[in-house]
């Protein structure tokens, strides 16, 4: 069934954003992937009334967001709400943040993550990142 699911998704993609340009994101996410040590990329469909499916937000996207946002102060807390495999976490890590929490509302994600984290192969030793297994909009924000 995720053969499906992904097939799908390729002419999905290939239809709005053209071939080449699928093509283009299909190679950022292998080589990302490596570089950051992390696994990412999957989808993960579901049928609960409580999750929305999960696909990591796309490289090359990332990279434009932050390239725009690069924080002014390394004492900014970077938040990402609905963080699941922690994608834009690392690659926020990766462009100067240096508090980087993620919070998920599925545990399964979460344990991904920290999974990931363990696994993270850039990562500075003045950064302080951390996943949290939550509702966000039942969470104690500091």
């Amino acid at each position: 069934m995720k053969v499906f699911l992904y097939i799908y998704y390729f002419f999905r993609s290939a239809f709005l954003r053209g071939a080449v340009n699928t093509i283009r994101l299909i190679r950022a996410e292998g080589a990302n992937e490596k570089k950051y040590g992390i696994s990412t990329s999957s989808i993960k469909k579901s049928d609960s009334a409580e999750f929305f499916h999960y696909q990591g937000a796309g490289y090359l996207i990332l990279f434009r967001i932050f390239e725009q946002i690069v924080p002014h102060t390394k004492s900014f807390n970077f938040m990402d709400i609905g963080c699941g495999k922690g994608r834009p976490v690392f690659v926020g890590e990766s462009y100067g943040y240096e508090n980087l929490t993620g919070i998920d509302l599925d545990e399964e994600l979460i344990a991904i993550a920290n999974t990931n984290l363990k696994s993270y192969s850039i990562k500075r030793k003045t950064s302080n990142i951390h996943f949290i297994h939550a509702n966000a909009l039942e969470h104690n924000y500091k």
